[in-house]
């Protein structure tokens, strides 16, 4: 299991996702008001208040965040049956994807004027790499689905 080059891509992929969650994903700075917003998977922090507010938009970012992790991890111990493996990981990119759209909605969301000024961190490239990662797993998860036939083949 741990020799297969998909199971290093399958666990890095979900450890990068886990750590979009811990870690800050944007920051807005507004030029009306002194103050920086910080986004996060699961709440919004800002500077000038001292109030963490979450929004659903921001916990449903974080559980697919979550979930995005947990589905590739599990991932891993399907190494028996490729082809739900297969099925699995190309799911996976699909929430992966969709992660990555939720976390640039909930960062234009979370801007308080039109003026303010929003950049990512280097942590919001993380799913990006996650879904490239996602995606060479699966090639390799098929390239090893290939070979299993031919051989099943020439017996």
């Amino acid at each position: 299991m741990i020799q297969r080059i998909q199971t290093i891509f399958l666990f890095v992929a979900s450890i990068l996702m886990f750590l979009t969650t811990l870690f800050p994903i944007s920051n807005i700075f507004d030029a009306e008001s002194p103050s920086i917003t910080t986004l996060y998977a699961f709440k919004i922090d800002t500077t000038n208040s001292l109030i963490h507010h979450s929004s659903i938009s921001t916990i449903t970012s974080g559980i697919a965040l979550y979930a995005c992790s947990i589905l590739g991890f599990a991932i891993i111990f399907l190494y028996k049956k490729r082809k739900l493996q297969m099925l699995f990981t190309s799911i996976e990119m699909v929430f992966t994807f969709l992660s990555c759209n939720l976390i640039v909605i909930n960062s234009y969301r979370a801007m308080p004027s039109p003026h303010a000024s929003l950049s990512f961190t280097f942590f919001s490239i993380f799913p990006i790499v996650s879904l490239i990662l996602y995606f060479l797993a699966y090639k390799a998860i098929k390239k090893d689905d290939k070979l299993v036939k031919s051989l099943d083949r020439i017996r």
